[in-house]
């Protein structure tokens, strides 16, 4: 059952309900939501000068991705989950369940994936559902903006959605946030912030540069 239903209609809220009644005001996560999410701070870092090019090296920025399964990703390749690394949905599972429990670190994750069989083949041409990229931009971002992603999220998108109480993102057991699915927010807040995003890509928010 979900934990949250809520549907809004020409601009006025039309259904709401919840499994249980505290989760009204409860922080509830976007799951892999939050990869969109994630995609759109590296917009945002794009405008603002943060990053320099979507072919940029992910190591460029992450130095601690070296001698990983990632070293030779793009921004474009994580992006785009064409990153000709080997992944299931069931290892994103697992990590995502390891980095909630506080078990693993993010880095941890990703030095247990392998690069496919003749990757150069897959790379940036075969789509593969993979949660750990998403994780790798989240690292990008905190290095390339300079501060956490709770701060930079918050900032550019979420205060703009007029939400009713701040959300985070979760951090692993090093006090990183991952970006694979930790968003929290109160249910009317996630409402919100898909509004506001939806504003945006109509051109009624945001500045021209994130709206292209």
């Amino acid at each position: 059952a979900a934990m949250a239903w809520l549907v809004w209609r020409d601009g006025n809220l039309v259904y709401e309900r919840y499994g249980a009644p505290e989760l009204r005001m409860s922080l509830i996560t976007s799951f892999s939501v939050s990869k969109t999410l994630t995609s759109m701070m590296i917009g945002r870092a794009l405008c603002d000068q943060k990053i320099k090019s979507l072919d940029d090296m992910a190591v460029t920025y992450v130095p601690r991705l070296a001698g990983t399964a990632y070293e030779k990703n793009t921004l474009r390749s994580l992006i785009t989950m064409t990153t000709g690394v080997e992944h299931t949905p069931a290892q994103g599972g697992q990590d995502l369940n390891s980095l909630w429990k506080g078990e693993k670190t993010i880095l941890e994750t990703i030095a247990e994936k392998r690069r496919l069989p003749f990757q150069e083949a897959h790379f940036l041409k075969t789509f593969n559902y993979d949660n750990t990229a998403t994780n790798v931009l989240g690292l990008v971002l905190r290095a390339a903006t300079n501060e956490p992603l709770n701060e930079y999220f918050s900032r550019n998108f979420y205060q703009a959605a007029d939400p009713i109480q701040p959300g985070r993102w979760l951090r692993d057991k090093a006090g990183e946030e991952f970006t694979m699915g930790s968003f929290l927010a109160l249910p009317r807040d996630h409402l919100r912030l898909s509004i506001h995003v939806l504003k945006i890509l109509r051109g009624e928010a945001g500045d021209a540069c994130i709206q292209d």
